[in-house]
């Protein structure tokens, strides 16, 4: 059990990592330009106000989300477990002193990062982010801690998949939200049915095999979820919850002007939430005999060659001059994350986002492979690191040969990050130490 300290450590901890990586991403593609101090003051004064419209909505929301993680944390390392209300407004009044502080160290930081856009509007909505991180915090920051010591005591397998799987979903709802640009008018509806963010026909936004396995894969985060209902619930009732939870999450983006609303995604995910619920008991018969190394292995097999079949796909033609291939092969050195920003905010993340999942996904199944040999901790981690690096170097090697995709350091980064995410799911959710099928046939014997 997590003791008191230990958790306000843990809280302060966070807040540190989400303000370092908030000045980070406000500064790349760290291009810098030597300014004097009084220059910097002098521009500072001049920073505008932008007139943003529907577009840039967006942008403006996400320059306020970034510094939500921060309050959160920062107000729960401060609070935790008890706050009195004078403790409560303390802590109110210097984080907004100190809140002022950042959003302007923010902006002025970026008269040295020229390609940086500064205005009063990100400003403004920084600090909305921070208070707001604050009043989330004192709204349901306890329960998620308390939660989280709950997770804690439940046992190793079903009941902890199904609380995740719940989580998940939970999730997934809010992720149906980014990037925030609520339409507030007729006209702003008016124009997201007019870029085509509406899709009211099954399959007409599915532009060939590789937009129809995408759409497939997107949707099969319900099959789990079926599964979890199928095992609480009537196979009747289960099916209900499972397609409100799929209409739920496709519901929530409709008056999201950055996010797509399309039947085919709620036809995807309603078939495969179906299935799951219907075919949850051959699921836990297959998952109950699933001890043999071999299936794990085949399994993290079959997907890295998925993985890379999924990211060296949608090439052109091969590069073939030498002079063009060192160039493309420099440009695998780019400040992390630098590329982002070439993108909208929730283009970043969605993009991000997949590519934690796919090698989260190969995590889990190499740990589930070496936790059925008789490999130490250590050993395991070596191996895992070994298919992850020749995984990715593979898959970004090629792309440098394969315009338009360009290959990329952050791209290995998140390899990497998503791996060790799925090392740690699988350690959380099963036994560390599978039985392996030779301790089977001894105690047999």
């Amino acid at each position: 059990m997590l003791n008191d300290q230990r958790i306000r450590q843990t809280l302060g901890l966070f807040a540190v990592i989400s303000l370092a990586v908030t000045f980070y991403a406000s500064a790349i593609p760290l291009e810098l330009r030597p300014a004097s101090l009084i220059e910097v003051w002098e521009r500072f004064q001049r920073t505008p106000w932008l007139s943003l419209g529907l577009e840039k909505r967006a942008d403006w929301v996400a320059n306020g989300l970034v510094l939500v993680p921060f309050g959160f944390f920062f107000t729960g390392a401060w609070q935790w477990p008890e706050s009195s209300f004078r403790r409560k407004q303390l802590v109110l009044i210097g984080f907004a002193v100190l809140q002022i502080v950042i959003v302007s160290a923010i902006e002025a930081m970026q008269v040295w990062f020229p390609p940086r856009v500064r205005s009063i509007n990100d400003m403004t909505a920084g600090f909305v982010g921070g208070m707001l991180g604050v009043l989330l915090w004192n709204l349901i920051g306890k329960q998620i801690i308390e939660t989280a010591r709950d997770f804690r005591l439940l046992e190793r397998g079903f009941p902890r998949i199904a609380s995740i799987a719940k989580i998940a979903a939970i999730t997934l709802v809010l992720y149906g939200l980014i990037p925030f640009d609520v339409m507030l008018t007729p006209s702003e509806w008016a124009a997201k049915y007019a870029i085509g963010r509406f899709n009211w026909i099954p399959m007409a936004d599915v532009q060939g095999l590789g937009e129809f396995a995408k759409k497939c894969l997107l949707g099969s985060w319900a099959f789990a979820l079926g599964v979890v209902l199928a095992k609480q619930s009537p196979g009747r009732v289960a099916r209900r919850k499972i397609l409100l939870w799929c209409l739920l999450i496709e519901f929530v983006s409709l008056p999201i002007y950055g996010r797509e609303t399309s039947v085919t995604g709620l036809l995807f995910s309603g078939i495969w939430g179906i299935l799951g619920v219907q075919f949850s008991e051959l699921t836990f018969i297959v998952c109950s005999r699933l001890n043999r190394a071999g299936v794990w292995l085949t399994a993290a097999a079959a997907w890295s060659v998925t993985a890379f079949i999924g990211f060296v796909h949608r090439f052109h033609h091969i590069v073939t001059d030498y002079n063009l291939i060192m160039d493309r092969m420099k440009a695998i050195w780019a400040v992390p994350f630098a590329r982002a920003q070439r993108s909208t905010e929730f283009q970043a993340i969605e993009n991000i986002s997949l590519k934690l999942a796919t090698f989260l996904l190969l995590g889990f199944f190499l740990s589930g492979w070496l936790a059925r040999l008789r490999l130490a901790d250590r050993a395991r981690l070596v191996v895992i690191a070994i298919w992850t690096l020749l995984l990715a170097f593979a898959i970004e090697v090629s792309q440098v040969f394969l315009p338009p995709l360009i290959a990329d350091i952050t791209d290995i980064i998140l390899y990497g990050v998503g791996t060790l995410l799925g090392v740690m799911l699988y350690r959380l959710l099963l036994p560390r130490n599978a039985p392996s099928t030779t301790n089977k046939n001894a105690g047999s014997s």
